[in-house]
């Protein structure tokens, strides 16, 4: 009889035996393709070129934390993550730029409802002086106020040079100027 100890134990391809690395079981014939290719415990090089050697079951943990790729975020949101990664990430960073659909300007998107109500020049804003002008945008505002506003200020044409409101102007030089033009009688027409 022939002694097939030996064999069967360290030589038979058909044996069972436990992988190095995860101890998964297996025939000794498949444990050169589990390792290479299956084994979660196999290790890779980073793929994002920082050339560490990672567990394959570790690598995202080595992208999140380790990897020496890794940078903040470029928008701003403060999180550390690798080149390749950005791509995914931007559509949830609440930095990601935005365009203002009013003045096409760029905005952080967690900043684009506050850009809309209070930044943008293309926002509909009221008059400063109520003279209720409807459509009246943020950035014509002040031109408005200054130049062709019915409530601004305007010196009393060539009389007392008091500021009057010019949508009582008219008011102001028949019943209240100082410098207006009395009946000679005194009775204050």
């Amino acid at each position: 009889a022939k002694d097939y100890s030996l064999h069967e134990k360290e030589l038979c391809k058909e044996r069972i035996i436990k992988c190095s690395l995860c101890n998964n079981q297996m025939k000794a014939k498949e444990e050169k393709d589990h390792q290479s290719r299956v084994c979660t415990m196999r290790l890779v090089t980073c793929t994002e070129g920082c050339a560490t050697l990672v567990a394959f079951s570790k690598q995202e943990d080595h992208l999140q934390n380790h990897c020496a790729k890794r940078a903040p975020c470029p928008h701003g949101c403060n999180m550390v993550i690798v080149p390749s990664k950005v791509a995914s990430h931007t559509p949830s960073c609440i930095y990601r730029p935005v365009t203002c659909l009013s003045c096409e300007a760029k905005v952080p998107n967690n900043r684009l409802d506050n850009h809309s109500r209070n930044d943008c020049p293309e926002r509909v804003v009221s008059c400063t002086l109520g003279c209720g002008l409807q459509g009246l945008k943020a950035k014509n505002l002040t031109t408005h106020c200054t130049t062709t506003c019915t409530r601004r200020l305007v010196q009393c044409s060539d009389r007392c040079g008091q500021q009057i409101p010019l949508h009582e102007m008219s008011k102001h030089l028949t019943e209240s100027c100082a410098k207006r033009d009395l009946c000679q009688f005194g009775c204050n027409e």
